[in-house]
């Protein structure tokens, strides 16, 4: 966890270190909880979470947190369409929860720009 925590705090963001450093640790509780703050701090922290994000579920998408659609769901709707897309590819291995993901969105593309964002969301999950 000290090997991943020094990867994700780093000034200068290397996704591969931080997703391999996010591959070689254990999906505990601990390593989601860290996922779901930076996926509420801003637009490239989320980014960061977004790929440690697709590392997790990659090695390990039987892991995915059951409440991850409640995180997930504010972040998406806030999100801008390069973050809704890396967010869609983070879960293209889980379509179905991919496919929760966006059923919340439901009623939340009204304007142009909340249209973008589904869009590019399903582009990067593939659904």
């Amino acid at each position: 966890m000290l090997y991943f925590n020094h990867c994700v705090e780093q000034p200068t963001w290397s996704s591969i270190a931080a997703a391999a450093a996010a591959r070689a640790t254990s999906t505990s509780e601990a390593v989601w909880n860290h996922v779901w703050t930076l996926m509420g701090e801003d637009q490239s922290s989320a980014m960061r979470a977004a790929d440690l994000l697709a590392a997790l579920v990659e090695c390990a998408p039987d892991r995915l947190p059951a409440d991850a659609i409640i995180h997930l769901t504010p972040v998406l709707m806030n999100a801008e369409p390069n973050l809704a897309r890396e967010l869609g590819r983070a879960l293209r291995p889980l379509p179905r929860t991919a496919r929760k993901l966006r059923k919340a969105m439901d009623g939340h593309s009204s304007t142009p720009a909340q249209r973008a964002r589904n869009a590019a969301f399903r582009e990067g999950s593939g659904i």
